[in-house]
């Protein structure tokens, strides 16, 4: 504002001078005199020379254009207002009604490049390819349920590459960890995996390892005198270094770790050399029980009924390709349709008893139980008897096919989902246990809530293994 003042009291003294205005000459005659007085004759004559100088240097001065630009000529009463003098100013035209602003402007001159761009570089994209659907030698829904499960039901070979892949993983960890145990287990045939292999793995590394002696590795202060840690955080942090020596050695490939879940687990890719030819996706963890849960009761239900561990593979490898069996994404995991399987055939067909007997008469899963009993209720104790299980003669009649038929109808029609649990340690319906949390989770619309199947695991009668959904 002061130097606006002092530019119009300026201009408006030039035009009085320029007009001949008498009063004005003599304003400024008496102000040059007040400014002269206190100086002496030399600083006068410095001052006269230079001024002098001055206007010699000016006179001499040739017009030139910078960058292009002409110099700034006089505004003409038919041009546009400028929004600053110099140079460089820029039009002040007034916007349009319902055009774009300049920097709209500007911002889509460059949106083809950016689009140039951006289809130039490379980036990954989620999966959207459909599952495709299997072909078959055979006819009729039987015939093809029977085939499908000569494909994914594990073979010698399968357990030969298994045997591999530990004997490879043990050979890399005995460097740092001698006395790890090392166990493997195949829930599939390797060679027959088809969508989303890799982000369910039909191959489960376990790594057991003593707390103390983990903790050692990791060069924890006071590990053997003070046993009181973090058990996680030790979890994860053997896993993530064992995890590293793995991928250093060259045979296996990081894909990527679920470290949220109740299990921290890595999924890797196993070399051709170690996978008979092709790579084989593996789940490794450290310390975690669930692949030895579901070994176990694979294998004795098969004991019992070789139908019972068919239809388990048979819906295990159904919820796979339907993408509805990947923990990390909010589903239920591979062991929990085990579970589902169990329970529909303790208490899903009709008649007084299933075709499986509740966990207490399987032997080798409830000495498991027993031993494996964190508190949150009582485990199933193991039968002292070898278990005879009377199964109704209606049931003997019944292929891989209809059981299947009936397990969909039982979960979608008779079972309530919001008042009964399921749970094979009871091997009977009824609602959950004090003991067995419920799971809510928000409904889409953000606002109402609902709650999640209580699925208990038979190992750990307080955790409900659908506490990761979302949905």
């Amino acid at each position: 504002m002061a130097l606006t003042a002092v530019d119009s009291f300026r201009s408006e003294i030039m035009e009085k001078i320029r007009a001949g205005d008498a009063q004005a000459m003599s304003v400024i005659i008496v102000s040059m005199l007040i400014l002269v007085v206190p100086f002496d004759l030399s600083q006068l004559i410095f001052m006269l020379v230079g001024a002098v100088a001055y206007m010699l240097l000016q006179a001499t001065r040739v017009p030139f254009e910078r960058q292009g630009l002409p110099l700034k000529k006089k505004m003409s009463e038919t041009e546009e207002p400028r929004l600053s003098s110099g140079p460089f100013e820029r039009k002040a035209t007034p916007p349009r009604r319902g055009a774009p602003p300049p920097a709209a402007k500007h911002v889509a001159s460059k949106v083809p490049r950016l689009l140039e761009r951006h289809k130039a570089c490379e980036y990954k994209q989620p999966s959207s390819q459909p599952v495709q659907r299997p072909t078959f030698q055979a006819t009729g829904w039987d015939d093809e349920v029977r085939e499908l499960l000569g494909r994914i039901t594990p073979t010698r070979e399968s357990d030969s590459t298994v045997q591999r892949l530990v004997a490879e993983v043990r050979k890399v960890l005995s460097r740092t960890a001698p006395e790890a145990e090392v166990f493997g287990f195949a829930s599939s045939e390797l060679t027959r995996a088809a969508a989303f292999a890799v982000a369910v793995p039909e191959v489960d590394i376990i790594v057991n390892l003593d707390p103390v002696a983990m903790a050692n590795r990791l060069h924890w202060r006071n590990a053997a005198r003070t046993p009181i840690f973090d058990a996680r955080k030790l979890q994860k942090s053997v896993l993530r270094l064992f995890t590293d020596q793995l991928v250093s050695d060259g045979r296996f490939k990081f894909r990527r770790s679920a470290f949220r879940g109740a299990e921290p687990k890595v999924t890797l890719l196993a070399s051709e050399a170690l996978g008979a030819g092709q790579p084989i996706p593996i789940d490794f963890s450290v310390n975690c029980t669930t692949p030895l849960y579901n070994a176990a009761l694979l294998m004795e239900c098969g004991q019992i009924d070789s139908r019972a561990k068919e239809l388990v593979l048979f819906v295990k490898r159904w919820a796979k390709d339907r993408g509805v069996a990947h923990a990390a994404k909010g589903h239920l995991s591979p062991y929990a349709w085990t579970l589902l399987t169990i329970y529909f055939l303790q208490v899903g067909l009709p008649g007084s008893s299933g075709l499986l007997p509740q966990l207490g008469s399987l032997r080798r899963a409830s000495a498991i139980a027993s031993g494996a009993a964190l508190g949150g209720g009582p485990a199933a104790k193991p039968s002292e008897e070898p278990h005879r299980h009377e199964m109704n003669e209606a049931f003997a009649t019944l292929s891989v096919g209809d059981l299947f038929k009936q397990f969909v109808r039982f979960y979608a029609n008779r079972f309530d989902w919001q008042k009964e649990a399921v749970s094979i340690r009871s091997g009977k319906r009824s609602a959950p246990g004090l003991a067995l949390p419920l799971h809510i989770v928000l409904c889409d619309d953000g606002v109402t809530s609902d709650v999640a199947p209580s699925i208990e695991d038979p190992f750990e009668a307080g955790r409900n293994l659908a506490e990761a959904m979302t949905a």
